[in-house]
């Protein structure tokens, strides 16, 4: 594969691989992850990624938006899937590759637009994309193609950032390769996953407390409890998790 994927028609991948080349070397180490993104939030966000997926059920997963191979890591520490990583950055690339190197050949990771996913429908047991569908022109063709490489009855899984918490709005206003988090709802997200094949749709709020001090986790974990039991408040997450299952040949959808 090339290392500058061909844009789909209608597509802003140019534009996010300048953003994330710039933005490549201190992305983990941001303000908004408050100095470091491998912390407390991050680790839900993958224990959540995996219930939804049923990682120990999992042979072979594609994760599109790599990154610097974070979820990656985590994932496989805790499973004996066989990864396949893309990301339109090979900036992004490089740093995965030197954290998942010691995977050997369970780790494949290629540069390509998620909008375009390079291979064969059913190709893969399960797939999942985190903070990467608002960076496509079109968000609903990125799941599309998420569902369509994966078999028939395999998991499917996309995170997203909630732009109505205070951090994630003011991040989104600020910058603008994060704009299309505005197009981002909970209502969207299950009306995209059922128009790209999913059945069992399940959409989640997640998140509401800071992962910093780490003294104070089991303090915001009853926070975070308490928060997503409370009708207003809980719709004021950090970020929403949709999934499903790819439908069944000639199955009827089922609502979750």
């Amino acid at each position: 594969m090339s290392d500058r994927p061909d844009p789909v028609p209608g597509s802003n991948v140019r534009k996010q691989i300048e953003f994330y080349e710039r933005t490549a070397r201190g992305f983990d180490r941001s303000i908004w992850s408050l100095g470091n993104r491998d912390n407390r939030n991050h680790h839900a966000k993958i224990t959540a990624i995996a219930r939804a997926l049923d990682i120990d059920a999992v042979g072979s997963l594609l994760e599109v938006g790599t990154g610097t191979g974070l979820h990656a890591l985590r994932l496989m520490e805790g499973s004996r899937v066989r990864y396949v990583g893309l990301d339109v950055s090979s900036a992004m690339l490089e740093t995965a590759r030197g954290r998942l190197h010691g995977f050997g050949d369970r780790v494949q990771l290629a540069v390509a637009d998620g909008s375009r996913v390079p291979f064969p429908d059913g190709t893969f047991d399960a797939a999942f994309c985190a903070g990467t569908l608002h960076h496509m022109a079109d968000p609903s063709r990125g799941l599309r193609e998420l569902v369509r490489v994966v078999r028939p009855g395999g998991r499917v899984a996309a995170m997203e950032p909630n732009w109505k918490f205070p951090s994630v709005l003011a991040y989104t206003a600020m910058t603008r390769a994060e704009w299309n988090t505005f197009k981002i709802s909970p209502a969207r997200l299950e009306a995209w996953a059922r128009a790209s094949g999913l059945d069992e749709v399940r959409v989640r709020r997640l998140l509401y407390t800071p992962p910093r001090p780490r003294s104070l986790g089991k303090t915001w974990d009853a926070i975070d409890a308490g928060v997503a039991r409370t009708p207003v408040l809980r719709r004021l997450s950090i970020v929403l998790l949709v999934s499903g299952r790819v439908r069944l040949r000639g199955s009827a959808q089922v609502s979750s």
